[in-house]
């Protein structure tokens, strides 16, 4: 209960490209995440990951923030915490593999903007290497592991040029 108090602390945020709404909820999620009390945890990360997901939605039409993917990222990642934490492997699995794939995706299209794509880029290491991690620590084949490892360079090797002209 003391945690719907830290959340409800915080008046919802009214500039809608701001992340403010996305922090307060994760610094609730870790507030419970602290008491062990795992059920609000989980659905204040739940409510950090819908609001990350309409940042990373405004980012890619070029009205929101630019640290969007890290936020997404960051989101699945507390929700992959906590599915382990409570004994779901593949909970967590899902939530490191979504965040993997969006970067991958984000990086590789030619409509979404230049300065999020570069965004992508970075945040796919902190993607990748939790990835890996996890799949490692489960047992996964080794062919699957370094798919994933290739899927990440090739993004890496084949992001377009930001800002360089040529004459």
């Amino acid at each position: 209960m003391a945690n719907l108090n830290v959340a409800s602390r915080y008046a919802p945020d009214t500039n809608t490209y701001s992340d403010k709404t996305w922090q307060n909820l994760t610094l609730a999620a870790n507030s419970a995440w602290e008491e062990g009390d795992d059920h609000a945890a989980c659905s204040f990360y739940n409510s950090a990951l819908k609001e990350a997901k309409r940042l990373l939605n405004l980012a890619e039409h070029g009205s929101g923030p630019t640290e969007a993917p890290m936020i997404m990222v960051i989101s699945h990642h507390n929700l992959a915490e906590a599915a382990l934490r409570i004994g779901q492997p593949d909970v967590a699995l899902a939530h490191y593999q979504t965040p993997f794939d969006r970067l991958l995706v984000l990086a590789s299209l030619k409509s979404t903007p230049a300065d999020l794509r570069q965004t992508c880029i970075a945040n796919l290491k902190e993607a990748t290497t939790a990835l890996v991690v996890h799949l490692q620590f489960t047992g996964a084949h080794v062919w699957h592991v370094g798919d994933i490892i290739r899927k990440a360079q090739f993004a890496v090797a084949s992001r377009p040029a930001v800002g360089v002209r040529l004459s």
